[in-house]
């Protein structure tokens, strides 16, 4: 198991990664949307391949990672 902790200063937001290491899926716990380009970096260079991502909780201070869509 792989694990990273990372901060958003702005919103005092927390964000985890959780990987397998028999098949590199990660599990993103609640993302920030403004934040992905960092994420997709730290993923490619952890070579780990997103899996699912997760809200904990509802996030009122700020845009969370996560969009709902109709279609």
């Amino acid at each position: 198991m792989l694990s990273r902790q990372l901060f958003d200063s702005e919103f005092c937001t927390f964000t985890y990664l959780l990987a397998s290491r028999t098949d590199a899926e990660v599990l993103i716990i609640d993302p920030v949307v403004r934040k992905f380009d960092l994420y997709l970096t730290l993923l490619n260079e952890l070579i780990l391949h997103p899996m699912k991502a997760i809200d904990a909780h509802v996030h009122a201070d700020h845009i969370i990672g996560l969009r709902c869509t109709q279609g």
